[in-house]
């Protein structure tokens, strides 16, 4: 998923980076990205036209599979009669019709798979752009030099140990008016819903 391929990138950045974190007056702080992203509202935004967008195109899947079922159903009660009540040529028609239609389904599935990333990351986009700004300011603000990603989509931190004072969690998330779960927001904002993942949101 795109959020993962986000927030793991946010890692290895720092990672690579830290030949400098001792230089003089580096100030260094922390921040689960992976929570944030996912209480903001355009996430769940997003989750919720993926879902339906998922749905559409797992009925019509639906149908088209049950149509063969029931193709391959009539096709065997007429052969097992005594006699067969189609001949060997009819048979043979209607076997590769079924076949004609498993394949149609299976490319309709990988079709459906392709467009459903594609969306994905069409959506997720502008949200990635709007946590970077946000990080970008929050830095200038308070004179951070490295901001680390202490928790990313896989559970893998790069944070074993550091000042609570330097993590800026909280602070991110009051940025963008978020609340943890268990909180009411201060203000009005669209409720989160559960995300589906994004993700390990079709990786690209």
């Amino acid at each position: 998923m795109k959020i993962r391929k986000f927030v793991i990138g946010v890692l290895i950045i720092f990672t690579v980076s830290f030949s400098g974190l001792y230089a003089q007056n580096t100030k260094i702080g922390y921040c689960n990205l992976e929570l944030i992203l996912r209480l903001m509202p355009e996430t769940a935004a997003m989750d919720q036209e993926l879902n339906l967008y998922r749905q559409k195109y797992s009925e019509r899947l639906a149908t088209k599979e049950k149509l063969m079922q029931d193709k391959y159903a009539e096709a065997t009660e007429l052969l097992s009669k005594v006699p067969p009540a189609i001949t060997e040529e009819e048979a043979k028609k209607r076997e590769e019709e079924l076949m004609k239609l498993q394949e149609e389904i299976k490319s309709d599935a990988e079709r459906y798979e392709r467009e459903l990333a594609e969306r994905q990351e069409k959506l997720l986009d502008p949200i990635v752009e709007k946590l970077k700004i946000g990080l970008d300011e929050l830095a200038v603000a308070e004179g951070y030099t490295y901001i680390l990603n202490s928790m990313d989509a896989s559970g893998t931190s790069i944070v074993l140990k550091g000042p609570k004072e330097d993590d800026l969690t909280e602070k991110l998330m009051k940025k963008f008016n978020l609340s943890f779960p268990n909180q009411t927001p201060k203000t009005n904002v669209p409720p989160t819903g559960t995300s589906t993942p994004l993700p390990p949101a079709g990786n690209k």
